[in-house]
């Protein structure tokens, strides 16, 4: 990158990109040129700034969680070692992923990447959704969880009548 809306840019890489935002400012809707030395060649660029879009998410009730999508902002973000996954954001109280943990602690913590759910890979939330259903299907008590937090793989199997009975009753 050479210049930022006509003002001169003396920083490459990473530096580069940080100068940019900073120029630019997070205001959607602010228009933008760049001027860009490529390949020996000076290009001239145009842009808008735009926002990111939300990740998507699903809250699946009868496990007690809420989930988005894994996106590379957050792998880079969260210092994250798998880059499959669905995300969870959140863990409801008195929920099957909220209880059954030794140590007081909670089956299932906002932060963890579940990868796999039932021996099925999640990949997404579209596949995490199809592999509830399925369990769902069935009726099971249980489901295996195959989850990374941090550097360590662990397998939870919530019982997923927890809780059961107060939705049941709605």
């Amino acid at each position: 990158m050479v210049a930022v809306n006509d003002q001169p840019l003396r920083l490459t890489g990473l530096r580069a990109a940080e100068s940019l935002m900073q120029t630019l400012g997070s205001r959607p809707g602010r228009k933008f040129k760049l001027r860009v030395l490529r390949d020996g060649r000076t290009l001239e660029l145009a842009g808008v700034c735009g926002r990111r879009p939300e990740p998507a998410t699903l809250k699946a009730e009868d496990l007690g969680v809420t989930v988005q999508a894994l996106t590379d902002v957050e792998v880079f973000q969260r210092s994250l070692f798998v880059e499959k996954g669905v995300l969870v954001t959140d863990v409801e109280r008195g929920s099957p992923a909220a209880t059954g943990s030794a140590f007081g602690r909670t089956l299932l913590i906002p932060g963890d990447v579940i990868v796999a759910l039932d021996g099925r890979a999640t990949p997404s939330i579209a596949e995490f959704r199809k592999v509830l259903e399925d369990v769902r299907r069935r009726g099971r008590d249980s489901v295996l969880i195959q989850v990374m937090r941090g550097r360590a793989v662990q397998f939870e199997a919530p019982n997923l009548r927890i809780g059961r009975a107060g939705r049941e009753s709605r």
